[in-house]
């Protein structure tokens, strides 16, 4: 006699919960003028994305102020901001995704 088997039970919530619950860690290169900015407040204030400083450093090199700021933001908002700060022309690089 053959035997159905019932479908296996959803061990993980489905994919898009993994998706909106996502954070990005992301670079921010900051140089010369830009680095005395207030470029994250500018971020929550403009964009209403909140983000999370993780760690920064700023050096003078050659007398110009050079520097990053690592910092979390929310997934969904990642293209806006990397958008706006390059238009301020600063450079960003995605570190990667926390859940």
């Amino acid at each position: 006699a053959i035997r159905k088997i019932a479908p296996a039970k959803r061990l993980l919530p489905p994919r898009s919960a993994f998706v909106e619950a996502s954070r990005t860690k992301l670079e921010v290169t900051f140089a010369g003028d830009s680095a005395a900015e207030p470029v994250l407040s500018r971020i929550g204030s403009q964009l209403g994305v909140d983000a999370s400083i993780l760690s920064g450093t700023i050096e003078e090199i050659d007398g110009r102020p050079f520097g990053n700021l690592t910092v979390e933001l929310p997934a969904a908002d990642l293209s806006r901001v990397r958008d706006f700060l390059h238009a301020q022309d600063l450079r960003t690089e995605v570190l990667g995704h926390v859940g």
